[in-house]
Protein backbone atom coordinates (compact mmCIF):
# COMPACT_ATOMS: atom_id res chain seq x y z
CA UNK A 1 0.00 0.00 0.00
CA UNK A 2 2.95 2.26 -0.35
CA UNK A 3 3.31 3.04 3.53
CA UNK A 4 6.99 2.18 3.60
CA UNK A 5 7.62 4.78 6.41
CA UNK A 6 5.01 2.80 8.89
CA UNK A 7 6.06 -0.36 7.86
CA UNK A 8 9.87 0.45 8.85
CA UNK A 9 8.80 2.19 12.20
CA UNK A 10 7.38 -1.48 12.94
CA UNK A 11 9.79 -3.60 12.13
CA UNK A 12 12.42 -1.48 13.74
CA UNK A 13 9.93 -1.91 17.02
CA UNK A 14 9.75 -5.57 15.93
CA UNK A 15 13.77 -5.96 15.72
CA UNK A 16 14.07 -3.92 19.27
CA UNK A 17 12.16 -6.41 20.87
CA UNK A 18 13.40 -9.38 19.24
CA UNK A 19 17.19 -8.38 20.11
CA UNK A 20 15.63 -7.55 23.38
CA UNK A 21 14.97 -10.92 24.53
CA UNK A 22 17.24 -13.04 22.09
CA UNK A 23 15.48 -14.14 19.48
CA UNK A 24 17.90 -14.28 16.70
CA UNK A 25 15.67 -16.22 14.38
CA UNK A 26 12.76 -13.53 14.20
CA UNK A 27 15.75 -10.83 14.03
CA UNK A 28 16.57 -12.48 10.73
CA UNK A 29 13.08 -12.60 9.69
CA UNK A 30 12.13 -8.89 10.31
CA UNK A 31 16.09 -7.29 8.84
CA UNK A 32 14.95 -9.55 5.50
CA UNK A 33 11.52 -7.61 5.94
CA UNK A 34 13.47 -4.60 6.24
CA UNK A 35 15.05 -4.71 3.28
CA UNK A 36 12.44 -5.92 0.92
CA UNK A 37 11.34 -2.38 2.25
CA UNK A 38 14.05 -0.30 1.58
CA UNK A 39 14.26 -2.15 -1.68
CA UNK A 40 11.40 -1.08 -3.01
CA UNK A 41 12.38 2.16 -1.89
CA UNK A 42 14.93 2.55 -3.77
CA UNK A 43 17.13 2.45 -1.12
CA UNK A 44 19.40 -0.31 -2.13
CA UNK A 45 22.53 0.02 -0.53
CA UNK A 46 20.38 -0.16 2.62
CA UNK A 47 18.39 -3.11 1.77
CA UNK A 48 21.53 -4.74 0.79
CA UNK A 49 23.10 -3.70 4.40
CA UNK A 50 20.22 -5.19 5.80
CA UNK A 51 19.95 -8.66 4.26
CA UNK A 52 24.14 -9.10 4.99
CA UNK A 53 22.90 -8.84 8.53
CA UNK A 54 20.41 -11.13 8.09
CA UNK A 55 22.78 -13.81 6.25
CA UNK A 56 25.44 -13.25 8.89
CA UNK A 57 23.16 -14.25 11.71
CA UNK A 58 21.80 -16.34 10.08
CA UNK A 59 24.92 -18.44 8.70
CA UNK A 60 25.78 -18.21 13.27
CA UNK A 61 23.19 -19.88 13.72
CA UNK A 62 23.85 -22.74 11.20
CA UNK A 63 20.42 -22.02 9.88
CA UNK A 64 20.72 -22.92 6.02
CA UNK A 65 16.50 -22.13 5.44
CA UNK A 66 17.08 -18.31 6.77
CA UNK A 67 20.63 -18.47 4.99
CA UNK A 68 18.84 -19.07 1.49
CA UNK A 69 16.59 -16.62 2.14
CA UNK A 70 18.96 -13.67 3.00
CA UNK A 71 20.80 -14.85 -0.05
CA UNK A 72 17.47 -14.71 -2.53
CA UNK A 73 16.46 -11.46 -0.96
CA UNK A 74 20.08 -10.29 -1.42
CA UNK A 75 20.03 -11.64 -5.19
CA UNK A 76 16.95 -9.37 -5.86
Amino acid sequence: QGQYDRALERYQQALKIFRRVGDRWGEVLVLNFMGRVYRLQGRYDTALQQHQQALSIAQKLRDPWRESGALQATAR
